[in-house]
């Protein structure tokens, strides 16, 4: 079952949260001492499968040292490659971080334009051991309401350690049965609570939908009104400096509809309804109004070059709309950081066959958090761009990754930028 799909996610909620009371119910119904840590382990997969888009996941244990980490199940990938990325984040010093972290977080991995999802499994002064997830999508966004029912597993999966410790010391009776229903009626409480949120937070995501439909037709009827009034009057006989200022009043009221169309695919992207209008479109034509919107003023110490390939193919096959939101974005971008020098836009051929347009300036060169924030969103305790700034830039990596493509940057040691969208 798809989230995306239409009614597919109540149906993909039941399902997870049924996986997951079954999941709880199972590791308190055994018997005292009964299953290894890793059987459980294993037990658990099928459940993660529902919850995570995954291509690998694992669990690793504190070993008999009480200090290093060792690898107790696998499921869907190698021992090999787990190793290799929690070593990576050991040494960058992810791992310790994310150990101590009530919820799951989402780390670049070893692989570019990929995600792990690291979830420590532990009790109240006991950590046990680490859950870790490699996403199958180049995206790093996983549902809250995902991450929710992954804290139930791992807390699940925490009890049962826990729970077998003190049994294997003789403190747990076997039959513990008031401990058991106190633990199911928590487990079916905040499974209802959770329902719940989730079914009001549709609700609000459904009237936000209304509420920006009904500013899209407010704002859009009059816009369209100017800009035909003054793409007629750009048609009658004016003189140059009216013909200039009707061409200014064309030119503004084309940019505020964009602006429109931006918020609106922000909130469909986040709502998971943004849909791609593929056609083919003049590649040259669209790369050449979005560098004439971006011109600099006539006197500015700024030149901004646009350069085609030689033999570059002109028709491409895509949503031309949103690849001239993300080109428009990033020369705009490279524009604003750059007060004086070049800022160089560069259209190729991929060695797949595909387009790649570069867009290089000369400006400041940009800090480790700000080049993240430009191919992810920023971590919760890292600081953020504005709202009305951050919109355009997630909207973006949206966008790239809902069509399929890529967005590389890179800071060149003599100063710049170079972001490609390939």
């Amino acid at each position: 079952m798809e989230i995306g799909e239409p009614g597919g996610f109540l149906d993909w909620l039941t399902e997870s949260l049924d996986a997951v009371v079954s999941l709880g119910r199972s590791f308190q119904g055994e018997p005292a001492g009964a299953g290894s840590p890793t059987s459980h382990f294993t037990a658990t997969f099928p459940v993660l499968d529902q919850l995570l888009d995954h291509d690998g996941t694992a669990f690793l244990t504190v070993g008999a040292d009480g200090i290093e980490f060792e690898i107790s199940a696998v499921h869907g990938t190698s021992d090999a490659l787990i190793q290799a990325e929690v070593e990576h984040q050991i040494a960058i010093g992810n791992f310790a971080w994310a150990l101590y972290r009530p919820s799951p977080v989402v780390l670049p991995s070893t692989e570019p334009e990929r995600w792990i999802v690291m979830h420590p499994v532990s009790t109240p002064g006991r950590v046990w051991g680490m859950f870790i997830a490699r996403l199958a999508v180049s995206s790093s966004f996983v549902p809250d309401v995902a991450q929710k029912l992954l804290t139930l597993v791992m807390g699940e999966v925490a009890g049962f350690l826990e729970t077998r410790r003190l049994r294997s010391t003789g403190w747990v009776a076997d039959a513990d049965s008031d401990r058991d229903e106190r633990w199911r009626a928590l487990l079916k409480a905040r499974t209802e609570a959770l329902r719940k949120s989730e079914l009001q937070a549709r609700a609000a995501e459904r009237g936000r939908d209304e509420f920006l439909a009904q500013v899209n037709h407010g704002l859009r009827t009059p816009l369209n009104g100017v800009v035909g009034m003054a793409s007629l009057l750009l048609s009658s006989d004016l003189g140059t400096e009216q013909r200039a200022q009707a061409e200014t009043i064309r030119q503004s009221g084309a940019r505020l509809i964009g602006i429109v169309d931006e918020i609106l695919d922000a909130s469909r992207a986040a709502s998971g309804s943004l849909e791609l209008d593929a056609g083919a479109f003049s590649l040259r034509s669209l790369v050449e109004e979005a560098v004439i919107d971006s011109m600099p003023p006539p006197n500015s110490p700024l030149d901004l070059v646009l350069r085609f390939a030689a033999g570059e193919p002109d028709s491409a096959l895509g949503d031309p709309r949103r690849v001239s939101t993300v080109v428009r974005y990033l020369i705009r971008s490279a524009v604003a950081a750059t007060s004086e020098g070049t800022v160089l836009v560069e259209v190729d051929e991929g060695p797949e066959g595909d387009f790649r347009i570069a867009v290089s300036d000369s400006g400041v060169p940009l800090g480790e958090r700000e080049l993240r924030t430009l191919v992810k969103d920023p971590q919760p305790d890292e600081p953020s761009d504005p709202p009305d700034e951050a919109l355009t830039p997630s909207l973006c990596r949206e966008l790239v990754a809902l069509m399929g493509g890529r967005l590389t940057v890179h800071n060149p040691s003599g100063g710049g930028l170079r972001v490609v969208l390939s």
